[in-house]
């Protein structure tokens, strides 16, 4: 079949199918399996495709019509102007999750100190890391599916992990972390699922309990309490160096694209995203906002003063949400909308002065 027959087919089945765009889609089979640019397209309309991506082509067709995302078909997808490896189980990236990503660069500065809550692929901090200078970061996730993926494209995108040339000193950073957070000690270290090296770690684990979790595998509980003893048995001359170690061990930043999509809305959703994608990373509770209460409630905890939290929300969770960052202290807090208009990222930051 001709290239220009080949892309009304695959439009129009499409089309008749009930799926939005189906123009682009077509564009995009026939950009991943016959390596054709839209130009290629339009300039050479009367070429012939060879059989075998023919037949590709209509399986992928096939697939389609079945309502299997691409994104799973072909296993990668673009994002941020990186190409990034995905796969069933694990929530695929999204153009909307790009203005989180685009307004957290807004006001990452050389050097800084970044979480990723709930990482899935690492798209978020992985595109931050690549896009700045000597920043380091932690992606957590409580999929192991999701941490395995987002270290491949982490080592894919930003190199292997302990390529770097000396220490990052992210071991010693998680330690301290995590030593303050809730849930310390508890459960099974989510040291399994890290990898480290060139400016990142991931850990599994349920948000900030991850990072406590990682304490036990990082450094002695016993070094941990004669710390802990050290500094609350200090002198008026070293407890300011013990309150300097504890601000070094926070964050600069904190980024996450939640679950967010209230309980009783995800059956109403796209057959791709309710029939393949995660429940896990889409499910956000009754109103959408359970997580996002827990991750603004201990950001506090985690963040340095004047550090920044972004959040990714719903088209309409833009007033609940700034609402709880404007209670948990935050301040500067701003809803910022997609390119559609609609709300996407809430973002803040503590104050600098108590």
């Amino acid at each position: 079949m001709k290239i220009a027959e080949t892309y009304e087919h695959i439009a129009t089945v499409l089309g008749n199918a009930g799926m939005e765009d189906a123009d682009t889609e077509a564009r995009i089979i026939l950009r991943e399996s016959a390596g054709l640019s839209p130009t290629d397209i339009h300039m050479r309309p009367d070429a012939e495709l060879d059989e075998a991506v023919s037949a590709q082509i209509t399986d992928i067709i096939n697939r389609r019509l079945m309502r299997e995302p691409l994104q799973y078909i072909y296993g990668r997808w673009d994002f941020m102007g990186l190409v990034f490896s995905v796969k069933p189980g694990v929530l695929i990236p999204r153009p909307d999750t790009e203005i989180l990503v685009e307004t957290a660069l807004s006001e990452l500065h050389d050097g800084m100190k970044i979480l990723d809550l709930c990482t899935g692929t690492g798209c978020i901090l992985i595109s931050l890391l690549k896009y700045s200078n000597d920043c380091e970061g932690i992606g957590v996730d409580i999929s192991p599916e999701a941490l395995e993926l987002a270290k491949q494209n982490a080592a894919e995108i930003l190199g292997e992990a302990g390529s770097g040339s000396g220490g990052s000193g992210l071991e010693s950073w998680t330690s301290d972390a995590g030593s303050g957070g809730s849930g310390a000690g508890s459960g099974q270290s989510g040291l399994e699922s890290e990898a480290s090296g060139a400016g990142y770690a991931f850990l599994q684990g349920d948000l900030y309990d991850a990072l406590a979790r990682g304490d036990e595998d990082y450094s002695s509980p016993a070094a941990s309490a004669s710390t802990a003893s050290a500094c609350s048995n200090a002198s008026a001359s070293t407890a300011s160096a013990c309150s300097d170690a504890s601000t070094a061990s926070r964050f600069d930043m904190i980024v996450s694209n939640p679950p967010y999509i209230p309980a009783r809305v995800i059956d109403t959703l796209a057959p791709e995203v309710k029939d393949y994608e995660p429940h896990l990373a889409l499910d956000g509770g009754d109103d959408g906002l359970d997580i996002i209460r827990r991750i603004i409630d201990g950001a506090s905890e985690h963040l340095v003063r004047g550090g920044w939290l972004f959040l990714e929300i719903g088209y309409d969770q833009g007033e609940s949400v700034s609402a709880l960052m404007c209670e948990a202290g935050f301040v500067d807090v701003e809803v910022i909308p997609d390119y559609a208009g609609l709300d996407r990222v809430v973002s803040g930051r503590l104050p600098i002065m108590i």
